[in-house]
This record gives structure tokens, C-alpha cells and sequence, in this order.
């Protein structure tokens, strides 16, 4: 397993989506075409994350769908990473944000909408395996 990798896991467990970001992408930069969709994926899924800290409610819902679709055909497990808990964890971190019309949510120039602060219940780890 690419160093890189355990590193971008542990910048996301710490929640420094944004430094976890910086790293995937990395790694997604050199990887070859048939892994670069996972680690899009998991790009996706911390620059979601980010965007719930900074009160992009927006932002993180159309995050969403692109990282499931991206995810998807890596099945249940893939690169150390069990997908099915992380997408269930994500799913889940993003709550109610799933459940509102984009339009009712937080976003840039609209901050005044609905948000959901990124709180510590609803943090999730990635174990790598």
C-alpha cells in the first residue's frame, strides 16, 4: 500500500480534510486509469466534509452523489478501505443536508440557509485494513 495513502487516511482521521485532499490527490495523480475513480472518490468524500466545516451545505450535497458514483464500482472493499461502513459513515455525517432540497441549504452568497455544523458525532474514521 502507497505510504501516501496511510498518510491521507490519518490527515482524514484527524479531520484535516483539506490536507487528506492535497494527498489523494497525489496518489490520484499517478495512479493508473483503473484506480483513479477511488481515489476521486475519496477526494470527493473529504472535500464534502470540508465544505460542512466552512458551512457549504451545498457544496457538500452535490459532493455527495459524485462520491458515491465514483466509489461504486470499487464494491465493498478496496485499498485497505471497507467502502460499504465509509459510505454508510458518510451518508450519515451528512444527515439531514440529504434530505433538503439544494436550493434550502447553506451555501456560498446564501449562508443565512440551512446548515448542520460537522460535529464530533458526526466525525467518522477510516480504518485501513
Amino acid at each position: 500500500m502507497d505510504p501516501r495513502h496511510r498518510e491521507a487516511v490519518a490527515r482524514f482521521n484527524r479531520g484535516d480534510y483539506f490536507e487528506a485532499h492535497d494527498a489523494w490527490e497525489e496518489i490520484w495523480n499517478e495512479a493508473p486509469e483503473a484506480e483513479r475513480g477511488f481515489y476521486q472518490g475519496l477526494i470527493q468524500v473529504t472535500t464534502a466534509l470540508h465544505h460542512m466545516t466552512l458551512g457549504n451545505m451545498r457544496g457538500a450535497k452535490l459532493l455527495h452523489g459524485s462520491a458515491h458514483e465514483l466509489l461504486s464500482p470499487y464494491g465493498d472493499f478496496h485499498g485497505g478501505v471497507d467502502l460499504k461502513t465509509l459510505r454508510a459513515r458518510f451518508d450519515a455525517a451528512l444527515g439531514e443536508i440529504l434530505k433538503r432540497p439544494l436550493e434550502s441549504l447553506a451555501g456560498r452568497g446564501r449562508p443565512d440557509l440551512f446548515k448542520i455544523p460537522l460535529t464530533a458525532e458526526r466525525r467518522f474514521h477510516i480504518e485501513l485494513r
